[in-house]
């Protein structure tokens, strides 16, 4: 079941993603409660289990920009990525959003499933400690 996050979730969220930090870095508790708050912050639960999240946010302007997405290792290559940034694309949408925005170091796999799933690759940024690839999605495209 894919839905948006509530406070009590926090717990289980900050487990996925610090098992994951080599992937999405240190993500702050506090940033997270924030989101949910924001009801920016979407899970996708597997047997009454979260087993993912995608934490974004809604600029003023016409762009989401996401930060986050990550998966239980267990339950990746199971399309849970690909429910997860449908859910968060089909919301920006809904409010008005011309652009999505992903920023992803170079070296990470995920660039291959933002590629698969329809993103592209708009630029290349020089990171702290590597490059980061901008993947910018367009709402006159479809899913």
């Amino acid at each position: 079941m894919v839905r948006k996050a509530i406070p009590e979730d926090i717990d289980r969220i900050k487990q996925i993603a610090d098992k994951n930090k080599k992937y999405v870095g240190f993500i702050i508790r506090g940033a997270l409660v924030k989101a949910i708050q924001r009801k920016e912050v979407i899970v996708i639960e597997v047997e009454n289990e979260i087993v993912g999240f995608v934490n974004y946010h809604h600029r003023r302007d016409d762009q989401t920009t996401q930060y986050d997405i990550c998966i239980d290792e267990k339950h990746r290559g199971k399309g849970i990525g690909r429910l997860l940034e449908n859910a968060a694309l089909d919301e920006a949408k809904q409010f008005g959003k011309k652009r999505y925005i992903i920023r992803a170091p170079i070296d990470l796999e995920s660039n291959i499933f933002y590629e698969r799933i329809g993103f592209k690759l708009k630029e290349v940024e020089k990171g702290r400690k590597r490059p980061i690839n901008v993947w910018e999605y367009t709402f006159n495209e479809v899913l």
